[in-house]
């Protein structure tokens, strides 16, 4: 049951076929959207609070095509994003908690992005409850 977040995670975004195709999708959308040419923009906008250039920053920071590589400020950058309410940065949140061990931070990040009605992460959570009330009401030894 520890890990269970994790395993529908990597059941329903790497298996189920929406999922499986928003999460990259997501992921190149953005890299393609990021150049060296527009970082110093990007980066600008995230200082000044907008959360669609804070996740873009998260995005490149973790991925290390454009600048370089750090996932300490990938992460933050996400978490500033998550904080505003940006659906997908939430979603990332979610998994980074998810294969972190975190399950409840994981949780909590996955519902706030399913509210705002980001279907991975309504995937993830439906599935989650179900197992949940499933667990409910297997007989305990």
């Amino acid at each position: 049951m520890k890990h269970i977040i994790a395993a529908l995670i990597f059941a329903f975004c790497f298996a189920a076929p929406v999922c499986a195709q928003a999460e990259p999708d997501v992921i190149e959308q953005t890299l393609k959207e990021i150049t060296a040419e527009n970082l110093p923009a990007i980066r600008k906008a995230a200082e000044q609070g907008d959360a669609e250039a804070q996740f873009k920053l998260g995005i490149a920071y973790l991925d290390g095509g454009v600048i370089e590589k750090d996932g300490k400020q990938g992460f933050d950058w996400m978490t500033k994003a998550a904080n505003q309410n940006h659906a997908a940065a939430q979603f990332f949140l979610g998994i980074f908690y998810a294969y972190g061990g975190d399950e409840a931070q994981s949780i909590a990040w996955m519902r706030k992005s399913a509210a705002q009605g980001f279907l991975p992460a309504q995937q993830v959570i439906s599935e989650y409850d179900k197992e949940q009330a499933t667990d409910k009401n297997k007989p305990q030894e």
